[in-house]
């Protein structure tokens, strides 16, 4: 598999994991806004509390899917640095060769 084909087996993934990020996000928003909906409900004191409980949940599922994400995209990130660089490493040899032949 040569640098073009990895890069672009990498741009797919990535955005396989945004879609699947984005439609885990969509369906959490739904279910928040269902809670929401059945909490108007309940008494004042009762709705304040689950209010809070929801808050905490809802802070603790961003810092975990926060992390989920950057554990899934860190590696792939990391790849296609080393790829840009072996590439742009590749490039200058072959610049180097260039200059070396029309030199000749």
């Amino acid at each position: 598999m040569d640098n073009e084909e990895l890069i672009g087996l990498l741009l797919n993934t990535t955005k396989e994991q945004q879609q699947a990020v984005s439609d885990l996000i969509q369906e959490f928003k739904r279910r928040q806004t269902r809670l929401d909906d059945m909490a108007s409900s309940l008494p004042n004191d009762l709705q304040a509390a689950i209010m809070m409980t929801l808050r905490a949940n809802r802070e603790d599922a961003a810092l975990a899917a926060k992390n989920a994400v950057e554990t899934a995209i860190n590696p792939i990130v990391s790849s296609l640095s080393n790829t840009v660089a072996q590439a742009s490493d590749e490039k200058k040899q072959l610049n180097r060769a260039v200059r070396l032949l029309s030199w000749k």
